[in-house]
């Protein structure tokens, strides 16, 4: 019989064994559709669409709690079984999956990671890592500051995520590089930059998680309530309680003031915890940390520009719409036709525009047969952002 955890590589040979293996492998399943069943097979009343709705709310329960199919399966469960069970009609049951909240969901995560796409994020962490002279700007304390501050500030704009794993893919490897060759040195004695190496990589993972609440579309979480909050009256449309400007004038004080006594805390934990690292380690830190900078090309490629000027003028749009408190006035007042556009408009006419712009800037320059053009070079600045994005939620 195989280990606990993985299938077995060979066949299993009588009846206990197989019922103890499935126990072990299925549990999951077993749990999850023996549990319902038993809670709700002896009060299963049709006729009452109360208590059906509640049925079903306890099955979608079990199955994400139990998870025997995945999370993706049990929300489509209410596409069939509301029919099925006399509550709603499929039409009025799938309009339900998409509204403006989840329009925004999709499509500003798309245009979050405009500059996660181009490369951007890359540049601006590498230089602010690499800022500072070789002895007095490159000490475990400023380097903890750094890699926490380029967190904090670039996972205001780009996915927090993949802020935090580029951080970390360059800080990681130098300082375990280090830590085997201390090792290596002291005969297996503990190395000191194992604790530095636990202080900083938690640094940064809370700085991103605290610049990510920053901006509206800029964490999964806060979409997801406003949507919710949104959607929770039928043919209401609330006032804009949760609109970018007024998100972003409570969010970013809060925020930072939060990232501030992260940082505090780190550093006290840092002089108490970690062990003081030589300075000449230091720079060889630095000298690794620039040679990662000089594989990045040192001047702006036009695909990056692209990124950051329709980066500026969507946030520009989503910050502006609405800007007076009083009256909810902004620019799309100045148009009585504009007045029904809300932030999803804005964040779809900039999808599409990504769309419709070739990724680089040639058509400027010279006249170009498109029909010449590699695929990579006929699609536009925003053709990798479905898929980037699928990836991204996938995290």
């Amino acid at each position: 019989m195989g280990a606990k955890g993985k299938p077995p590589e060979t066949p299993i040979k009588g009846f206990i064994p197989r019922v103890k293996n499935i126990v072990i492998q299925h549990f999951r399943g077993i749990l999850g559709v023996l549990v319902p069943i038993l809670l709700l097979s002896w009060q299963l009343n049709l006729k009452t669409a109360s208590v059906t709705a509640v049925h079903i709310w306890i099955l979608m329960f079990c199955f994400f709690l139990f998870q025997p199919v995945s999370i993706q399966v049990t929300g489509m469960i209410p596409i069939f079984a509301f029919p099925m069970m006399g509550l709603y009609p499929t039409v009025q049951v799938v309009k339900m999956y998409f509204n403006e909240g989840v329009a925004l969901f999709i499509i500003a995560g798309m245009l979050h990671l405009l500059l996660n796409n181009s490369g951007f994020d890359r540049r601006i962490i590498l230089a602010i890592l690499c800022a500072g002279k070789a002895k007095s700007g490159f000490t475990p304390i400023k380097l903890l500051c750094k890699c926490s501050c380029a967190g904090f500030l670039m996972s205001m704009f780009c996915h927090r995520l993949i802020v935090a794993s580029t951080l970390i893919q360059y800080i990681t490897p130098i300082l375990m590089e280090a830590q085997v060759k201390n090792i290596n040195k002291k005969k297996g004695k503990a190395a000191e930059f194992t604790k530095l190496r636990y202080v900083i990589n938690n640094s940064i993972q809370i700085s991103c998680a605290l610049g990510g609440i920053v901006i509206v579309h800029a964490s999964y979480c806060t979409l997801a309530y406003r949507a919710i909050f949104y959607g929770s009256v039928k043919d209401v449309q609330w006032p804009e309680l949760l609109n970018y400007l007024r998100y972003t004038a409570f969010a970013l004080p809060l925020a930072l003031i939060i990232f501030v006594l992260n940082l505090i805390y780190h550093i006290i934990l840092l002089k108490i915890r970690a062990k003081p690292v030589p300075e000449y380690k230091m720079t060889l830190f630095r000298t690794n940390l620039i040679k990662y900078k000089s594989q990045i090309p040192s001047k702006i490629t036009n695909h990056e520009k692209l990124t950051i000027i329709f980066e500026i003028l969507a946030l520009a749009m989503l910050f502006g719409r609405y800007i007076d408190i009083n009256s909810g006035a902004g620019w799309n007042k100045v148009n009585p036709n504009w007045s029904s556009a809300n932030d999803a408009t804005v964040a779809a006419i900039f999808v599409v525009m990504l769309h419709v712009l070739p990724r680089s800037c040639t058509f400027v320059k010279k006249k170009v047969n498109f029909l010449l053009q590699s695929p990579s070079q006929q699609y536009c600045s925003g053709d990798l952002l479905i898929k980037t994005q699928i990836m991204a939620i996938s995290l």
